[in-house]
């Protein structure tokens, strides 16, 4: 498809002299491309969502980017209102550990064992803004992601290592030499028809050493250019007829998930590439950034907004599919091989599990599923029938000016085996 639709660009460019025909195969065109999907998908930190995010011409590039962040609560149904931490517990079936959580509302972490009860937190208030995602690393220190763009390491005891100041957002990945491979943003202005641009949010991938030296900058419009050129010419045409954005900047790709690939995948020479998802695109991807080449894909046409793809024990992808147009969510296990769906988690009825933005999915080593349904606050888990052995809500509980209980989201919840931390816990009581 994306031949086809080169080509037909360049077959375009060439007609020159005879206007008339310039007009028609505009049109032609313009029609064409707006049977397409747009790409760039309705919901939480998209760019269209409310009228409170919309981007002012005006505004520095720090404050638009930072205009992209999540919600931090969500409306509590009623029949959730009187639930509270954990609700159920089937230990004989779950899969034993400690979870790792932030509640987005906060600038506070913490790890609970399977009843609940706080076993540690890591706190900074100093640090400032409140904190998108925590990723725990093998000695106890913490990488925090603020909802502002910065990226900071704090130690066991909550001390400040260091804080950058990145445009960091979603997700970050630690290496076991030090490295940590992290998501930028910029923006970016791309020329398109006959001295126009769209401006985009152009994604990054930045590589950062042990010692917080910037090795590389990868940006995704240079990564994904071919797949994205419908979707833009979509956007210039819409902005031709009033019906854009005025200047302001699209979020075509909204990067949110990154996993390093330490191995093959069944026939795929996937070894040393980045698994990450783009959100906007309905598309997870392994990306080898020495040669800036996608080794894989797939999503367009099954996915519909999905969030944290992560490789599992046997080599298949396991994809948190938020359901953005359909309304309801669902996990997948895909074989990236064959690209065939082996495994499905999906509620009865489907419109029982639904979470617009963030998500996440976590293979346990019981074989178990644990399920962040971040808008709703709560993380579950199920066996491979389908059957939930443990629940978890946010007890961050609050009433809006207007009288109504809502809950923290959750972006991501991990379970960790307690052993990693237990000589920590040791010399700690929290």
């Amino acid at each position: 498809m994306i031949q086809t639709q080169i080509f037909r660009r360049r077959n375009f460019l060439r007609y020159g002299s005879n206007s008339l025909s310039r007009f028609f195969i505009g049109v032609a065109i313009s029609l064409w491309l707006l049977s397409l999907p747009l790409g760039c998908g309705r919901g939480e930190g998209d760019l269209d969502q409310s009228q409170d995010e919309t981007l002012s011409l005006e505004a520095d590039v720090e404050a638009q980017l930072r205009a992209l962040g999540y919600a931090d609560f969500e409306e509590v149904p009623e029949e959730f209102s009187s639930k509270v931490g954990v609700t159920l517990h089937r230990p004989e079936a779950a899969s034993p550990g400690l979870n790792l959580f932030n509640t987005r509302t906060t600038n506070e972490a913490f790890l609970i064992d399977m009843s609940g009860e706080v076993v540690h937190r890591w706190e900074s208030p100093g640090l400032g803004g409140t904190w998108h995602l925590v990723e725990l690393l093998p000695n106890g220190d913490v990488l925090i992601i603020g909802n502002d763009g910065y990226l900071a390491r704090l130690d066991w005891d909550s001390n400040l290592l260091w804080k950058e100041e990145l445009r960091a957002h979603h997700d970050v990945e630690a290496m076991p030499n030090g490295d940590i491979y992290v998501f930028g943003r910029d923006l970016y202005d791309v020329p398109v028809g006959v001295g126009s641009i769209i401006p985009i949010v152009n994604d990054s991938i930045t590589h950062i050493s042990a010692e917080r030296e910037i090795l590389a900058e990868s940006h995704f419009y240079d990564l994904f250019e071919t797949l994205v050129w419908a979707p833009l010419h979509k956007l210039w045409i819409l902005e031709l007829f009033g019906k854009g954005r005025g200047g302001d900047p699209w979020d075509i790709f909204h990067m949110n998930s990154l996993e390093y690939v330490d191995r093959d995948l069944g026939d795929i020479d996937s070894e040393g590439t980045l698994l990450v998802s783009a959100r906007n695109l309905n598309l997870v991807a392994m990306i080898d950034l020495d040669s800036g080449e996608t080794i894989w894909s797939w999503g367009p046409g099954e996915l519909d907004g999905q969030h944290n793809p992560s490789v599992m024990q046997n080599g298949n992808i396991l994809i948190f599919d938020n359901g953005l147009y359909r309304k309801w969510s669902r996990v997948l296990e895909l074989n990236p091989s064959t690209l065939e769906i082996e495994w499905e988690y999906r509620a009865d009825p489907p419109e029982s599990f639904y979470s617009e933005g963030g998500g996440a999915a976590q293979e346990l080593p019981n074989g178990n599923i644990l399920i962040t349904e971040t808008t709703k606050g709560r993380v579950f888990e199920v066996t491979r029938e389908g059957e939930r052995v443990w629940e978890f809500f946010n007890p961050d509980l609050s009433k809006s000016e207007s009288g109504t209980l809502e809950r923290g989201r959750i972006y991501r919840m991990k379970r960790i085996d307690r052993s990693e931390v237990s000589e920590l816990l040791g010399s700690t009581s929290s």
